[in-house]
């Protein structure tokens, strides 16, 4: 049996950290932060967008950001709708 393709994904594993402690804090900056419950439902809102947009499987989604918490949560959305990404600097 091939050790790669056994046991969850990382979306799954994701996902279940996620649920393990929701009103923990995931992220925090000057002026707000995001907690676990919070990272999870943006994640989902924004497979939302992509599905909406025609996005789905397969399909390549390029992300420019600065280091902030929905840029984070964007690349996740991706990676769980099967979509590749790219950072692009």
């Amino acid at each position: 049996m091939d050790p790669t393709s056994t046991g969850p994904g990382t979306t799954a594993l994701l996902r279940r950290a996620l649920a393990q402690y929701p009103e923990r804090t995931a992220f925090r900056w000057d002026n707000g932060a995001l907690s676990y419950r919070a990272v999870d439902e943006r994640i989902g809102r924004m497979q939302a967008v992509y599905a909406a947009s025609g996005l789905g499987r397969g399909a390549r989604v390029a992300l420019l950001s600065s280091n902030h918490a929905d840029a984070w949560c964007a690349a996740q959305a991706a990676m769980a709708s099967g979509m590749g990404t790219s950072w692009l600097f």
